[in-house]
């Protein structure tokens, strides 16, 4: 009787300590599990049409120069700033969902006074879908937006989305009713907003004149000739 009494504790032992141990294990892999969970990126899209040129010319002033362009609503992801010795520069580099490829725009501090490649960053990529951004626009101002362009009728943000930020070295708020674009590093061209009344308009009511001449997709003049 004893001897089994013996064994029953024996073997009582031998259970706990092996739920204990169990236990043990679980939790271990649990906070392992825990550890090695990787926040997931949240997605992220191109917030205005970008010209695509090569690579050391892709820049945060993007150039309006040919009609190769990255769409405003592109899909990107693994979206870093980096810095690049051998030009001295910090670049917004992300990678295009649908196709793989790499981007690398680099940030000019002196074109974006007030501005750093982080707010570049935010100001070039948004959660926003092309749907999104172009809500409650006119199909005029969606239709130019996705070839590029920029047309009599377009408001501030519609221009936004058609050609990105105009750079803050010449054009120091987006209230101003003129902004500044570069089709190359030579050569500039305004975009107006009449002024309707009092500057306390919504941007929404604000319109855009073309000068007559101008082909703002190539950069180039035309004579007579109003896009």
């Amino acid at each position: 009787m004893k001897t089994n009494f013996t064994i029953l504790v024996v073997l009582s032992i031998i259970l706990a300590t092996g739920c204990a141990e169990t236990a043990k294990n679980t939790q271990t892999e649990q906070s392992a599990s825990s550890s090695t969970k990787v926040t997931q990126e949240p997605q992220l899209y191109t917030a205005y049409n970008i010209w695509r040129m090569r690579s050391h010319n892709m820049k945060c002033i993007n150039y309006k120069h040919g009609n190769n362009i990255l769409p405003a609503g592109t899909r990107v992801e693994k979206v870093k700033i980096k810095w690049d010795d051998s030009l001295k520069k910090d670049m917004i580099s992300f990678t295009t969902v649908h196709d793989n490829r790499n981007y690398n725009i680099y940030f000019t501090r002196n074109w974006h006074p007030g501005k750093t490649d982080e707010d570049y960053k935010n100001l070039m990529l948004t959660p926003k879908t092309f749907e999104e951004l172009t809500e409650g626009m006119t199909e005029n101002e969606i239709r130019a937006i996705q070839n590029g362009m920029v047309v009599n009728g377009m408001s501030k943000r519609a221009v936004l989305v058609s050609y990105g930020y105009p750079p803050e070295h010449r054009t120091r708020s987006l209230d101003s009713n003129v902004w500044l674009y570069w089709s190359n590093k030579f050569r500039n061209f305004p975009v107006t907003f009449p002024n309707r009344m009092d500057v306390e308009f919504e941007i929404s009511e604000l319109t855009i004149l073309i000068e007559p001449g101008h082909n703002l997709l190539t950069g180039s003049f035309i004579a007579n000739h109003l896009v």
